[in-house]
């Protein structure tokens, strides 16, 4: 079954540390990520920041502005296979605005040992202050939690990292392709330096809001999930799921936004409760369900304010 590629929240920052580019074929199709120092395997990022410098070329059919976050400025662009994004940027005149994104990350390589990574974005919408506020809490404490998996693997790293190694020092499971790969790029010696370098300046760009937002960097307390087992599924229940999916969508997408509006006390309703309360509703497989929000979040008709907590558009 189609599983889009994580939309990685992590600042912009990040991303441009981020030197090297691993490849993978899927489907016929060749996948290109950007390997983090920090662990990350990013494809596709989901950004909370503020837009400004819009320049539209009408010789190329494409627009360009900057996004901005309290680490740094990257590029964005759209052109005529981004209709939507492209005129909501033209509509706002350089005022400067908050934004939240999801896109897609190209890697343009102008010359040998060069990488310039392109911000096409899928979706685009205005954002609260409120908005912003959320999503810099969600990303620095994710941050903080890999930069501590990181630097606990680069410090005892003697060898080969293995599954059982892995296990053995208790890293989740979904970090174990990112956190692999950034080891085979990276060397120990240059990962701990990128680290103390980030720390130092998350400690700064946070510094000025830490009141504002109760935010002390040396001070979070991540609290990690245990990573859901994953169960095998035969080609006759993959179908079935699929055709349940497919059938249901156009109810449940009703359903499903009114819970979340409804379960919404004003930091976003929790996924999983989002989930149960449509299950005990309408009694459809929370598989199915939890298909339906993703494809909800792809198409911007609700969004994550942060991390497992939606909100839909009023």
């Amino acid at each position: 079954m189609f599983r889009r590629h994580v939309a990685w929240r992590v600042f912009i920052e990040e991303v441009k540390r981020s030197r090297y580019v691993h490849e993978e074929e899927a489907d016929g199709k060749t996948i290109r990520y950007l390997v983090s120092p920090f662990g990350a395997l990013i494809n596709r990022v989901f950004f909370v920041g503020t837009v400004t410098d819009v320049i539209e070329s009408k010789e190329r059919k494409s627009i360009k502005a900057r996004i901005s976050d309290i680490t740094g400025v990257i590029s964005i662009y759209a052109g005529e296979f981004q209709p939507d994004v492209y005129t909501f940027l033209k509509l706002l005149e350089n005022e400067p605005t908050i934004v939240m994104l999801t896109a897609k990350i190209r890697i343009f390589e102008p010359e040998e040992g060069r990488k310039i990574p392109i911000i096409r974005p899928e979706w685009i919408k205005k954002a609260k202050l409120s908005d912003r506020n959320a999503w810099i809490i969600d990303v620095a404490s994710s941050t903080i939690e890999r930069l501590n998996y990181v630097r606990k693997i680069a410090e005892n790293y003697g060898g080969e990292l293995t599954d059982d190694v892995l296990m053995d020092m208790q890293i989740p499971f979904h970090y174990w392709k990112p956190l692999k790969l950034t080891f085979s790029y990276y060397t120990p010696e240059e990962i701990l330096k990128e680290i103390e370098d980030y720390k130092a300046l998350l400690a700064d760009s946070l510094g000025y809001i830490s009141d504002m937002m109760k935010l002390e960097i040396e001070e979070i307390e991540v609290e990690v999930e245990e990573p859901e087992s994953e169960e095998e599924i035969s080609p006759t229940e993959e179908y079935f799921e699929e055709e349940a999916f497919e059938k249901s969508k156009p109810s449940l997408e009703k359903v499903i936004i009114e819970a979340i509006k409804e379960l919404d006390q004003g930091s976003g309703a929790s996924w999983n409760a989002v989930v149960d309360h449509v299950h005990k509703m309408t009694g459809t497989s929370r598989e199915v369900i939890e298909e339906v929000i993703e494809d909800l979040l792809t198409r911007a008709e609700i969004y994550e304010v942060s991390r497992g907590r939606l909100k839909a558009f009023s």
